[in-house]
């Protein structure tokens, strides 16, 4: 009872019977309560009972505290000791299993890697599905990798997999590669993905260029960046102009021109080895079996071929153009231009290249795709300049892919001024 404590209950009907050191504690109805001086010596045990034990524990805390205390030293050498252990053990059972090989680390500024392996991609791939491996090769000479080709080729993959065998070897382990000389490197820093953040009010193209930003303002000439398509969160023309930027200050900058893998889709920027000596272009391979497009995964020296079609005979040829153009000689000799930027400036000095060919060369025919008021700027410049027999303007109703086939001199891109009237005077 919370009140009376513990007691023991007796009927009347026995109360004679009751022991006469038995003390009357309470009386009820049909029962009287009595109480002895044990069950109050008990009662008191049980009621301090609780106390006690946190003493005890106490106690006993204190004193495992105070060993731990004289001991700590000694203590946390082998706790040290057991997790270097732990992680070499761990590291060494990766390498003997998945076969890596031992790196060479160095003070100089190259980095080497002979059939590199992506670790994690390699141990995900269906059975039967072999990791196609990728050499990478960085030296003073060679300090920008420009790698392009098409979706799901592996361009994100190769760049992730030369940033994480440079990291395990600077950390004492094993590299997924035949082959692999690392320069050590101070910082690794990647502008992959695409998030944005909007709790704190940044869009994805914002989170992009904030760590793009960062990445250029924090890398040294030790440092590794590897950036997979800067650029692609704003608007195409844009884009380019931002991922073109970012390569051309990496490189000339003299606090950075720092080992970089830059992955893009703007196939554009291929012609940056031309200007800055020390970009390479880098592309997936891919073949074309059959009419249909078989991805490599093998990164290769060079741009991207941009017409991954089968090429056409040359009854081929001529069949399409004659589908296509009919109003041009099926033989005669073409040109196409896909016009990707609306710079009708550029298109003007384009179309007074174009006469030079026109005089030349009379049979020979312009084919312009772009958009119509761009087209229309370029109508009325060809009239003023009397050549408006020799140019096509086909606007967007033919699809590019088939353009493409059909062109037996290639496709001129809209890249400036320059490039137009050189490509035009070249064909």
């Amino acid at each position: 009872n919370k009140v009376f404590g513990y007691y023991i209950e007796i009927t009347h009907a026995n109360t004679e019977k009751v022991p006469s050191d038995y003390i009357r504690k309470q009386t009820m109805v049909n029962a009287e309560r009595y109480i002895t001086p044990e069950l109050k010596d008990y009662e008191i045990v049980v009621l301090n009972a609780e106390e006690q034990i946190l003493d005890t524990e106490r106690h006993l805390f204190d004193a495992l505290c105070k060993t731990l205390a004289q001991n700590a030293k000694a203590l946390l050498d082998t706790a040290r000791a057991l997790a270097h252990l732990d992680v070499f053990l761990s590291l060494a059972d990766v390498a003997v299993r998945e076969g890596y090989a031992r790196p060479k680390l160095t003070d100089d500024d190259r980095l080497l890697i002979r059939d590199g392996r992506h670790p994690v991609v390699e141990r995900t791939l269906p059975d039967g599905t072999r990791y196609v491996p990728n050499d990478t090769h960085f030296d003073s000479m060679a300090r920008i990798h420009i790698i392009t080709g098409p979706n799901m080729s592996g361009k994100s993959t190769y760049i992730r997999q030369v940033a994480i065998i440079t990291l395990m070897a600077q950390i004492g382990s094993f590299v997924p590669a035949d082959e692999a000389t690392i320069g050590m490197v101070d910082r690794i820093f990647a502008r992959i993905g695409a998030q944005d953040e909007i709790s704190a009010g940044y869009s994805t193209f914002m989170v992009e260029m904030v760590e793009t930003a960062r990445l250029l303002s924090g890398s040294t000439k030790r440092s590794l960046l590897i950036l997979d398509e800067v650029g692609r969160g704003t608007s195409t023309y844009d884009g380019l102009a931002i991922a073109r930027a970012v390569i051309e200050y990496i490189h000339n900058n003299p606090r950075l021109n720092c080992r970089t893998l830059f992955a893009t889709h703007y196939h554009e920027l291929i012609e940056l080895p031309n200007i800055l000596p020390r970009a390479r272009n880098f592309n997936v391979a891919v073949s074309d079996d059959k009419d249909e497009i078989v991805f490599l995964h093998k990164v290769i020296p060079g741009g991207a071929d941009l017409n991954l079609f089968k090429p056409a005979t040359q009854s081929g040829r001529v069949q399409a153009r004659a589908r296509y153009f009919p109003e041009i000689d099926p033989v005669a000799p073409m040109a196409v231009c896909v016009a990707r930027f609306a710079v009708v400036k550029a298109h003007r000095v384009l179309l007074r290249a174009w006469k030079i060919v026109a005089e030349k060369i009379p049979a020979a025919r312009l084919v312009l795709v772009g958009d119509g008021l761009l087209l229309e700027e370029n109508r009325a410049d060809a009239a003023a300049l009397g050549i408006q027999g020799s140019v096509v303007f086909a606007g967007r109703r033919h699809d590019v892919p088939e353009l493409l086939r059909a062109a037996d001199a290639g496709v001129l891109s809209s890249v400036g001024s320059e490039g137009f009237s050189r490509a035009v005077l070249e064909y």
